[in-house]
Formats: C-alpha cells, sequence, structure tokens
C-alpha cells in the first residue's frame, strides 16, 4: 500500500496531519460553540478544516481496517483447510466454497481501493467509509467462517460418538470372550477336580 502513497516528506507531512486531525477532532464541539458566534466568517473555514481532519482519520481507518481484515483472513485460512480436509462433507463443502467466495469480494474491495488514486482515497474517505465500504463483507465472512467451525465440530462430535460405539462393541465382544474363557476354566478346573477325586 505504501507505494501507492507519495513517500518521503508527503509521508511526514501526513503523519503530522493525521496526529493534528486526531487531536483536534477531540475538540470539535468546542469549537463547533466558537463557529456559532461569528457563523459569517467561521463556519466556512471550520467545514473545510473539518472535511480534511474527517478525511484524514478515514482513511486511516480504511488502511487499518483492511490491514485487520486481512491479517484475520490470513489466520483463519489454515483452520478452513483443516476442516476442510478432516470432514469433506458435501455441506461442509458448501460452507468452504461461500466463505471463500466473501474473501474473493473483499479482496477485490480491496484492490479495488488500493488500485485507486490518492484523490480517490480523499474522496471515498467521506463518499465510502471503511464502515459502509467493508463492513458487509467482513460480517459475511464471519459468519461463513463461522459455519465452516460449526460444521467442524459437530464433525468432531460424530466422529467420536462413532468412535465411542466401536469401542463399546469391542468391549462388549472382549467382555463375551471373557465370559467364555472363563466359563471354560472353570469347566476344565471342575474335571480337573473330578479327576483327583476319582484317583484318591
Amino acid at each position: 500500500m505504501e507505494n501507492n502513497e507519495s513517500g518521503g516528506k508527503d509521508s511526514k507531512a501526513r503523519r503530522w496531519l493525521k496526529s493534528f486531525s486526531q487531536r483536534v477532532r477531540l475538540y470539535a464541539d468546542v469549537l463547533d460553540v466558537f463557529v456559532q458566534h461569528h457563523p459569517e466568517y467561521v463556519a466556512l473555514v471550520w467545514g473545510a478544516m473539518k472535511f480534511l481532519f474527517t478525511a484524514v482519520i478515514n482513511h486511516e481507518k480504511v488502511v487499518s481496517k483492511l490491514a485487520e481484515a486481512l491479517s484475520h483472513i490470513a489466520d483463519s485460512l489454515p483452520r478452513i483447510e483443516l476442516a476442510a480436509n478432516l470432514y469433506p462433507t458435501e455441506r461442509m463443502q458448501t460452507a468452504v466454497a461461500e466463505l471463500i467466495a466473501h474473501i474473493l469480494r473483499f479482496l477485490i474491495r480491496a484492490h479495488d481501493w488500493y488500485q485507486g488514486s490518492t484523490w480517490k482515497h480523499v474522496i471515498h474517505s467521506i463518499t465510502q467509509p471503511s464502515e459502509l465500504r467493508y463492513d458487509d463483507l467482513l460480517e459475511l465472512i464471519s459468519r461463513s467462517s463461522a459455519v465452516v467451525h460449526g460444521l467442524a465440530v459437530s464433525g468432531q462430535q460424530v466422529e467420536f460418538r462413532y468412535r465411542h460405539s466401536k469401542v463399546d462393541e469391542i468391549n462388549s465382544k472382549v467382555d463375551a470372550k471373557f465370559g467364555q474363557v472363563t466359563s471354560r476354566l472353570e469347566e476344565i478346573g471342575t474335571a480337573m477336580s473330578c479327576k483327583l477325586d476319582h484317583r484318591s
């Protein structure tokens, strides 16, 4: 993203402007009161300054939101791949396909923003703040990810139940064989004691 923004002095100026904007925004309500005393002189200047401050802060929010979202997506992809490989049901494949479609739509929007010019970024930071531009897709990604996770948990529970039933089945067979061996040993013991009694 840095190569899309101008570097050097502009970058340093942007950092100072961002810092100044964040601080001035804290006192915006107080400054709005001052504007009311002489609105004919101050309103136009203060309105332009608020516009600039809002644009700078919203631009930083977009960059921050994109970085955070990309990081969350990158963190979730290995878990999704593992769930899809461990539980390759039709429902899981559908859920993973929907999730990937939402991720791709988000990446296309992010790419479109990244390819835009600086002036487009300034305009979009006011007309399309990050909440309006990305939150719908991020919510869909979050929901789809939760569906994949839920299906993986359900698959795990089915697998545990199946293994538990197999263990119970094996235990029943072992108990039955153990009972047969025990009764056979008792028969052998009884037969041997009878032979010993006959000899004596």
